[in-house]
C-alpha cells in the first residue's frame, strides 16, 4: 500500500518546518476550542440570576408606567434587589457580546483550518514516495487561500446534504399517501452520503471545486477501487473521532485544558487529512482515466 494508514500518524514529523507549522495551527484552532469550551460551560457559569434580571425588569416597567402597587401586593413582593443583582443586567449584555465575538472568530479560524487541510491532503494525493517533499503547505501569506478553500468546501458539503433533505421534506409535505414508497430513497440518499463523505472530500481536495460533492460515479469509483482500504480509513477516522470526543468530555471542563486540547486536536486533523489522501492509492487522473 503506496500510502499506509500508520504513515498519518508520523509524517508530519518529517517536515522540515512541522514544529512552525504545528504550533500555529493550534494556535488558530483555540478559538474554536474555547467556544466550545464556553458553550459547554455556560450554565455553570453563574454570571447572573434569570429570575432576579426578571423582576428587575418588570419593577422597572412598572416604575416607568408610574404605577404603584397595592398594600397588600407590597406586602407579598420580594424585598428589591441589592445592587450586586443590578450589576448582573448588565453583564447579560457584555456576555452575549463576548460570545457573539467569539462565535465570529471561531467560525472565521475553523474556515481557515478547513482549508489548510483540504490543501495538506492535495499534496498528500499529489505525493510519491519517490520524491521527499514537504507534504504540509506553507502558511505565509495564504490565509486567504485557505478561507476560500474552506468556504468552498463548506458549499460543497452543504449542498451534498442539503439536496436529498429538502427532497425528503418535499415528499413529507406533498405525498404523506406515498411517503414510504417515495421516502424510502432519500433515506437511502442519505446513508450514501454519509457513508462516502470521506470519499467526497478527498475528491473535492483534488480540484478543490464544489462539485465534486455531486460526483457520485467519481466516489463510487473511488471507494470500490480499494474497498478494503476505504474500509480501514473509515474506521480509523470514527475511532479517533470518537477518542477525541471522549477526551474532550472528560477533561474539558477545565481551562488549562482548552490550549492542550488544541494541540492534541490539531495533530488529530494533520491524520485526518493524510487519511482522506490516503483514500487515493493511485494518483486520480490514472484511476479516472
Amino acid at each position: 500500500m503506496a500510502k499506509s494508514i500508520s504513515k498519518a500518524f508520523t509524517y508530519i514529523f518529517k517536515d522540515s518546518d512541522w514544529k512552525y507549522k504545528f504550533f500555529l495551527a493550534t494556535m488558530i484552532s483555540i478559538p474554536i476550542t474555547l467556544s466550545t469550551y464556553a458553550s459547554m460551560n455556560f450554565k455553570n457559569m453563574q454570571l447572573f440570576d434569570m429570575s432576579k434580571i426578571k423582576q428587575l425588569a418588570s419593577m422597572s416597567s412598572l416604575a416607568q408606567m408610574g404605577s404603584v402597587p397595592d398594600y397588600d401586593d407590597y406586602l407579598s413582593a420580594p424585598p428589591p434587589p441589592n445592587p450586586a443583582d443590578v450589576a448582573s443586567l448588565s453583564s447579560l449584555s457584555h456576555v452575549i457580546i463576548l460570545s457573539i465575538a467569539l462565535s465570529i472568530i471561531a467560525s472565521i479560524a475553523s474556515l481557515i483550518l478547513v482549508g489548510y487541510y483540504c490543501k495538506c491532503t492535495q499534496n498528500v494525493i499529489n505525493s510519491s514516495d519517490d520524491k521527499k517533499v514537504d507534504v504540509l503547505p506553507s502558511w505565509e501569506k495564504d490565509f486567504g487561500l485557505y478561507s476560500k478553500i474552506g468556504i468552498l468546501f463548506s458549499y460543497g458539503s452543504f449542498i451534498a446534504f442539503a439536496l436529498p433533505i429538502i427532497a425528503l421534506v418535499l415528499i413529507f409535505l406533498t405525498n404523506q399517501g406515498h411517503l414510504l414508497t417515495l421516502g424510502l430513497p432519500c433515506v437511502l440518499w442519505i446513508l450514501f452520503i454519509v457513508f462516502a463523505f470521506c470519499a467526497m472530500c478527498a475528491l473535492f481536495c483534488t480540484d478543490l471545486q464544489p462539485s465534486s460533492f455531486l460526483a457520485y460515479r467519481k466516489t463510487i469509483r473511488l471507494m470500490t477501487h480499494n474497498l478494503p482500504n476505504y474500509l480501514a480509513i473509515l474506521g480509523t477516522i470514527i475511532g479517533l473521532c470518537v477518542l477525541s470526543g471522549a477526551l474532550f468530555m472528560v477533561f474539558g471542563h477545565t481551562p488549562v485544558f482548552v490550549v492542550l486540547f488544541s494541540a492534541i486536536q490539531t495533530y488529530f486533523s494533520f491524520v485526518f487529512a493524510y487519511l482522506l489522501g490516503a483514500i487515493f492509492q493511485t494518483h486520480p487522473v490514472k484511476l479516472f482515466s
